[in-house]
């Protein structure tokens, strides 16, 4: 078989921090032994920002848009549907700023429907 290559960085954080914002993380840590490490193999610097969010519940996107995308197609991947509303809503806003809605979700479906 193939051996496994390590990278770092490696990131630290507690259960209910992933498991609260994503539902990957959720499903995943209900079958996880609590000693173990979880191996995630993934884009260290797209997972920065979703760790972030799921910290402090503040979206921060980086400018590079290439990196920007990365993070958004890494959270779609972990069902991170929470933030995916945010990016969306904020979207529709830069798109429509004549628009008026004080809630995510009505400019997420907005979002959905002009764009797919």
């Amino acid at each position: 078989g193939g051996s496994a290559t390590r990278f770092d960085p490696r990131f630290e954080s507690s259960r209910t921090t992933l498991e609260c914002a994503s539902s990957y993380f959720s499903a995943l840590l209900a079958r996880w032994d609590d000693d173990a490490e979880l191996f995630v193999d993934g884009d260290a610097d797209a997972f920065q920002p979703l760790l972030s969010y799921m910290r402090f519940g503040k979206l921060t996107l980086p400018q590079d848009q290439g990196l920007a995308e990365r993070v958004l197609l890494q959270a779609e991947y972990l069902g991170m549907d929470g933030l995916l509303a945010i990016v969306k809503a904020r979207a529709f806003r830069n798109l429509h700023p004549d628009t008026h809605h004080d809630e995510a979700r009505p400019l997420q479906d907005a979002f959905d429907a002009e764009f797919g």
